[in-house]
């Protein structure tokens, strides 16, 4: 199996065959990649994910190999009504978005494991605080900071490569609140 179907398996793309596009990076409306910027599949980075602990380790990774789905909600209350079927909607406002990132960390100098890439993984995933986070499709809503609610190394998914790992996080977005 070759490293892009590796990769393409653990990103929940596994029908997906990678296929070369020839295009004008100028007839791009929305620009959401860097120009001539590749993946290590050889693919447009579309939208590079930069994660930033800032008020904790210090640390900040930069991450081309990930999909990221968004999943939103709203906090409305539910009244039932005496004597009618169904309840009386109010909406309250906005909730927090739901983020799962799926990803991939690759050594693309040598077939030698990422380590200390996936140690630095593992302390942005452990933070006892919101993280910074930066990425064009994350700013479509507005998101700039992330909760890690659970995360996810496996060893099996690595099918014989030992210069890749692959990871999902299970965030929730968060809003700076300063309290008086």
């Amino acid at each position: 199996m070759s490293k892009y179907q590796i990769v393409l398996d653990q990103l929940g793309l596994k029908g997906l065959k990678p296929k070369a596009f020839n295009f004008d990076a100028d007839q791009v409306v929305d620009q959401v990649f860097t120009e001539n910027e590749v993946s290590m599949l050889g693919t447009p980075v579309f939208s590079r994910l930069i994660i930033t602990d800032k008020s904790g380790t210090g640390i900040s990774m930069s991450l081309d190999t990930v999909v990221i789905d968004i999943t939103g909600n709203n906090n409305i209350a539910q009244t039932p009504i005496l004597g009618k079927s169904g309840t009386f909607k109010e909406f309250l406002s906005e909730g927090d978005f739901s983020v799962t990132i799926k990803g991939a960390i690759i050594n693309e100098k040598d077939n030698t494991y990422p380590t200390k890439e996936v140690s630095e993984l593992i302390s942005l995933c452990q933070a006892k605080n919101s993280l910074d986070v930066s990425s064009p499709f994350l700013s479509l809503f507005k998101i700039y900071n992330l909760v890690v609610n659970s995360y996810e190394i496996r060893q099996s998914d690595k099918q014989g490569y030992t210069n890749i790992q692959t990871f999902s996080m299970t965030c929730t977005s968060d809003k700076p609140v300063e309290l008086l």
